[in-house]
Formats: structure tokens, sequence, C-alpha cells
């Protein structure tokens, strides 16, 4: 069920933050932080290199959770937090990554040039370029909604 409502209240909470942590399980589960940027389509765009434990794990299979909240709520308050499920993988052709760094380094502010498809090809950026591309999502905003009863939005 997609409500337009749900879904412009998830881009404006994904659009006010940077990090999220993203759950990966290749040989054993794996979680990482990590930057981000979305697009209009609710992609969520990250940058990681190879070798680490997540995205070794991501060659092996794309399926993932990740969950993107405020650390410092306090914990009798209101919660509000997004989480979701989907698949991510490297992003390997010039257009989809330059894509992907345009909308990462915009949003957070880079402007190293090594942050570039370019960057990668010259062998001299370690870090990859990967997209997630989320296939259900809940947004939990005890604000809104009781807890339990948020909506799962599934695209």
């Amino acid at each position: 069920m997609q409500d337009k409502k749900t879904l412009d209240a998830i881009k404006e909470y994904l659009s006010s933050h940077i990090q999220f942590a993203l759950a990966t399980n290749g040989d054993d589960p794996w979680i990482a932080t990590m930057y981000y940027g979305i697009d209009d389509k609710l992609n969520i765009y990250f940058l990681t290199n190879p070798k680490t434990i997540h995205a070794q794990a991501l060659s092996k299979n794309e399926n993932v959770a990740a969950v993107i909240a405020d650390s410092p709520q306090n914990p009798v308050s209101k919660k509000i937090g997004i989480q979701m499920s989907g698949t991510a993988r490297e992003l390997k052709e010039k257009e989809e990554i330059e894509t992907g760094f345009a909308i990462w380094c915009k949003v957070l502010k880079v402007t190293d040039p090594k942050y570039s498809y370019e960057g990668i090809k010259s062998g001299d950026f370690h870090y990859r370029l990967y997209q997630l591309t989320p296939k259900k999502i809940k947004y939990y905003n005890e604000e809104i909604w009781d807890e339990a009863d948020e909506k799962l939005i599934e695209l």
C-alpha cells in the first residue's frame, strides 16, 4: 500500500539525515554505519571500501536491512525513525556512478574531485559507490501513530 502522505513524510525524514546503519548477511550478519544521500525514488547512495566486511557480504548476498534514527532520542519520548529492507549493489556503469556521486556529494557537501567516476577509475580512490533500493519501508513516528500501528510501505 502506498500512501502519498506517508511517502512524503519518509522522504522528508530521509532528507533530514545523513547517516544510516546497514545490515548485511554474507557468511555472518554484520552491521555498519555510513553516510548517505537519497534520490527522488528513495534509493540510498553510500560509499564503502570493497574490502570491508559489509561490502564483502554484499558481493555474496544483496539482501539488506537498514535503519535511520536519531541516537540522542530520549528513551521515554516519542520515537521517530525509519526501518527498511531491500537490495544493495555496487554501481558499475559511468552514468549511474556519476548520478550517485552527484547526490552523495551534494547532500554531504563534499567537493573533493576524487569523489567521482574518474576518481574510482584512476585507482587512487579505494572506495566504491553503492545503491540501496528499498523494497519495504516502515516509518515509525509515535507523534503520529501508536507503536506497532506504523505504516509499512511496499515499493
